[in-house]
């Protein structure tokens, strides 16, 4: 399910939007994956040898992808902005719009590619995953969702609350204070830990179920305030029609298998085998 459905689905939506050939999208996946990777090692591994290639091979795929959304922006730009008719391309047609007008700078335009291309592939493809593994262990909230699909939405809000892809959000310091009895000074940098956050027993009422029709539910998985991430209300909508299909075509699923291999910085399986039961 993640090579046939979790992966391919956010990373065509995007390439939609920045009107990138299909046959493209393999190699823009690729290039997101050892960037989050190697980001990974760094954290995890340190100065360790084989951290410091994982993390080189990182850095060359970032200036890859760079590179890549750089001539993308340009051969728009040059050509009056994409081709083809309807929506397509409709988000880079802006873009490069905003260019011409002096609105953005092209160093802004392609840095907001890469955003998109790395931020809203990666993630997405790991709330995906967690939504059918979730479902697939909590049978009596998928017949929940079975018998009324309004309870969609909310269900793919708890299931970014229950096991959200991101696991720490950084944030810099700005000015002195204090967490509780830490102090913190300006120039630090903390860790959010998201996933805690979702568990908080004095924000949400029994935390550790999970509950398809959970409401208020004000998890903190795309952030907050300022902050809170720009691709939200796509991943939302991805995450709802990747559940509703896989409901109608094989409603009692099992899971047959499910690897979520050594994710550190985003959750989620990278190998998940459904049965349809």
């Amino acid at each position: 399910m993640v090579a046939a459905l979790a992966a391919p689905l956010p990373a065509l939506v995007i390439a939609d939007l920045l009107d990138l050939p299909s046959s493209d999208v393999g190699l823009v996946t690729e290039w997101t994956e050892r960037m989050v990777l190697g980001s990974v090692a760094a954290l995890v591994s340190g100065t360790t040898p084989q951290a410091a290639e994982t993390y080189k091979r990182a850095v060359d795929a970032g200036r890859e992808l760079a590179d890549y959304a750089r001539q993308h922006v340009f051969s728009l730009a040059r050509h009056d902005g994409p081709g083809g008719g309807g929506e397509r391309g409709a988000f880079i047609k802006a873009v490069v719009a905003a260019v011409s007008a002096r609105k953005m700078t092209p160093p802004e335009a392609v840095a907001t590619c890469v955003l998109l291309l790395t931020a809203a592939t990666e993630t997405t493809t790991r709330l995906i995953g967690n939504a059918l593994a979730l479902l697939g262990e909590h049978r009596a909230e998928r017949e929940r969702l079975l018998g009324d699909a309004t309870y969609l939405p909310s269900a793919v809000e708890e299931v970014l609350r229950f096991s959200g892809p991101v696991q720490f959000d950084p944030r810099l310091v700005m000015t002195d204070g204090a967490i509780g009895e830490t102090p913190l000074w300006a120039g630090d940098m903390i860790w959010v830990l998201t996933p805690a956050a979702g568990r908080d027993p004095a924000v949400f009422r029994d935390p550790q179920r999970f509950d398809a029709g959970r409401t208020p539910n004000p998890h903190l998985s795309f952030g907050h305030g300022p902050h809170l991430c720009l691709g939200a209300p796509l991943a939302r909508l991805e995450a709802r029609i990747a559940l509703e299909s896989v409901l109608q075509l094989a409603p009692h699923y099992e899971i047959a298998s499910v690897d979520y291999g050594r994710g550190f910085f985003v959750r989620g399986p990278v190998q998940l085998e459904l049965a349809a039961g």
